[in-house]
């Protein structure tokens, strides 16, 4: 009798317990549900940082390249500028300034650094910019000088209206070994604006940019590009000539050497072909 009143109590507590499992079921599911969820706003802030990251990279970039852009731009804002010797801008006879273009000017000077006249220099291979006067329509150096010893330089002064730097002077008709193993040499000093002397420096055909007596035109009997030593920009140059060999040599043909301007010596001399330079 006690047996069978057990058995529907036993079945009755059974089903309650399948009950109780049952509705623990769901709150598991909707706790992985919501973790699923917390999961999946977690990437997609990871997400969107990365986003942001990837955006202020290119920024970044970007404001790199304008600077990159800036950089190229005030490295390119010097222009050069570059002038050949030509008759064409002789005027008043060569005598005073003389207008070379692109803010540039140009007066000849005689031995005593008195005003003289420049002139363009045909008589020989290479034609260019010269002082009428002495030996020759060129750059001319004497020791003895109308019967006096003056040791001294026609000389070509070139003046920037605005500062000038990377200066090249092209000069002609200096011969590599002209009266020295070192040839025919000359002399160029700079000056700032208030004619104060910054630098100065010698040169031959040794100091060609090309090469040590590398002419610039092959068949030229002396065409050099000498590049000026500078550290700062100038407003103006002066172009002169020395003794043979850096002035080391003696001057030639003494008292022989003849023609219309009556001085008779040999030493160097050349020309002013050309020159290029940069100006902001």
């Amino acid at each position: 009798m006690k047996k069978f009143l057990l058995a529907p109590f036993l079945g009755t507590l059974l089903f309650l317990s399948f009950i109780a499992c049952s509705e623990d079921t769901p709150t598991e599911e909707m706790s992985t549900e919501s973790d699923e969820e917390v999961v999946e706003e977690t990437n997609s802030e990871d997400t969107s940082d990365d986003q942001n990251s990837d955006s202020d990279e290119t920024n970044n970039d970007d404001s790199n390249n304008d600077d990159s852009e800036d950089t190229d731009t005030d490295e390119t804002n010097a222009s050069t500028i570059e002038l050949t010797a030509s008759p064409n801008i002789l005027t008043n006879n060569g005598e005073g300034l003389q207008d070379w273009g692109n803010g540039v000017s140009l007066r000849a000077l005689k031995i005593d650094g008195s005003a003289g006249q420049l002139v363009y220099d045909t008589e020989f291979r290479d034609e260019g910019f010269g002082v009428a006067g002495a030996r020759w329509d060129q750059i001319d150096y004497y020791v003895m000088y109308q019967g006096q010893e003056v040791n001294a330089s026609e000389k070509i002064e070139i003046i920037f209206e605005d500062p000038a730097s990377d200066i090249v002077v092209t000069v002609g008709m200096m011969g590599a070994n002209e009266g020295h193993p070192d040839g025919e040499t000359g002399k160029w000093t700079a000056f700032d604006q208030n004619r104060n002397e910054v630098a100065q420096g010698e040169f031959g055909a040794n100091e060609s940019t090309l090469g040590k007596e590398v002419k610039l035109v092959d068949n030229s009997y002396g065409t050099y590009p000498i590049a000026l030593d500078l550290s700062t920009p100038v407003y103006s140059i002066t172009i002169e000539a020395t003794g043979f060999g850096y002035g080391e040599g003696s001057p030639k043909n003494v008292n022989s050497y003849n023609n219309e301007s009556g001085n008779k010596e040999n030493n160097s001399d050349f020309n002013l072909v050309g020159i290029s330079f940069k100006t902001e």
